[in-house]
C-alpha cells in the first residue's frame, strides 16, 4: 500500500541483470555483477496508480534472452516517482525462483527427506568447486543461511543441523 505522499502515477520498472561476468572491461575489472540485461517490458517501464488501502498487482512476460544464463538472472523491482525519479521501493528475485518449486528443505541438498553427512560433502563440493553443475533446488537447498550465498556460514550451520 502507498503511504499517503506516495499516491498516483508512478512507474514500474523492471530489470532483468545477470551476474558473474568475466571479462576485462575498459574499467580493468574482469569480475562483472549486476550487469543490465534488458528492461521488461521497455525501459520507460509500466505506468501503475497507487490508491490509499489498494493493493497493485502487475503481470508482465518476458523470456531470457539465449546468451544469459538463467541460474545468473535476477529480476531487479521497482517503484519509481516518474517526475522526481524517486525510488519508492525495490526488490530483487532470482528467475528460477520463479520457474521452479523446490521440494527438498533447506539443508537436505540430496533430496532424501533428511539431512545427512552426504549434504555436507556435497555442500562442501559446490563451495569448492568439485562438485560439477547442480540443479536450482540443490543450490538453493545448499543457502542454509539464504542469504544469496553458499558459504562456509551455511557449512557450520549445517553441521548444527545434523548434530542437533
Amino acid at each position: 500500500m502507498a503511504a499517503a505522499g506516495n499516491l498516483g502515477n508512478h512507474t514500474l520498472q523492471v530489470v532483468l541483470v545477470e551476474d558473474g561476468l568475466y571479462y576485462m572491461g575498459s574499467n580493468g575489472y574482469p569480475d562483472h555483477e549486476a550487469v543490465m540485461r534488458d528492461m521488461i517490458p521497455t525501459a520507460s517501464g509500466t505506468t501503475i496508480n497507487l490508491m490509499p488501502g489498494e493493493w497493485n498487482t502487475t503481470v508482465l512476460d518476458f523470456v531470457v534472452p539465449e546468451p544469459i544464463i538463467v541460474e545468473n538472472a535476477r529480476l531487479v523491482v521497482f517503484v519509481q516517482h516518474p517526475s522526481t525519479k524517486d525510488v519508492l521501493n525495490a526488490y530483487s528475485v532470482p528467475v528460477l525462483s520463479m520457474l521452479q518449486e523446490c521440494d527438498n528443505e533447506i539443508g537436505d541438498l540430496i533430496d532424501y527427506g533428511s539431512i545427512t553427512v552426504q549434504d555436507l560433502v556435497l555442500m562442501v563440493g559446490i563451495i569448492m568447486g568439485t562438485a560439477g553443475e547442480q540443479e536450482y533446488c540443490t543450490l538453493k537447498a545448499a543457502d542454509v543461511n539464504e542469504d544469496g550465498q553458499t558459504n562456509i556460514q551455511d557449512v557450520v550451520l549445517l553441521v548444527e543441523m545434523i548434530l542437533s
